[in-house]
């Protein structure tokens, strides 16, 4: 879970998305 969490996070902020969003993201996704 942890690996795939920061390979989202490396694509997010590729596209300058903030880590708040990051977290809200995946809570929605959970």
């Amino acid at each position: 879970m942890r690996e795939l969490n920061r390979l989202n996070a490396r694509q997010l902020n590729d596209l300058g998305i903030n880590r708040g969003d990051i977290e809200r993201i995946a809570r929605k996704a959970l």
